[in-house]
């Protein structure tokens, strides 16, 4: 799950060029609800924000910060108990909030 994530993460660090996401929502090579499908009435334009390095290296910061302050032990085990759900194929959704309330990230 955890490699899946991360090849996801880094998919969408290489389509962060805001010129290639409008090309492929006018594809519609990407989707976005609202955006180029299920739409409803009449068409409107959507303005896109551009990508800022401050803002990122801010994320990262308090990503880093959470992660320092949580119980990873906890952590680590609620995210065992998750994919065991999943390879068992219950319901995931108790395990995923109680993955949320523990803060609990996929990618390392």
């Amino acid at each position: 799950m955890t490699q899946a994530v991360e090849t996801a993460t880094s998919r969408k660090k290489s389509q962060g060029r805001p010129t290639s996401s409008r090309k492929g929502f006018k594809r519609e090579s990407l989707i976005k609800v609202g955006v180029n499908k299920y739409t409803e009435g009449e068409e409107m334009e959507v303005e896109l924000h551009e990508y800022r390095l401050e803002s990122a290296e801010e994320q990262v910061h308090r990503l880093r910060e959470v992660k320092r302050e949580r119980d990873n032990r906890k952590v680590s085990q609620l995210l065992k108990d998750l994919e065991s759900a999943a390879r068992a194929e219950k319901n995931v959704m108790p395990y995923l909030l109680e993955c949320c309330k523990a803060y609990a990230t996929l990618v390392r």
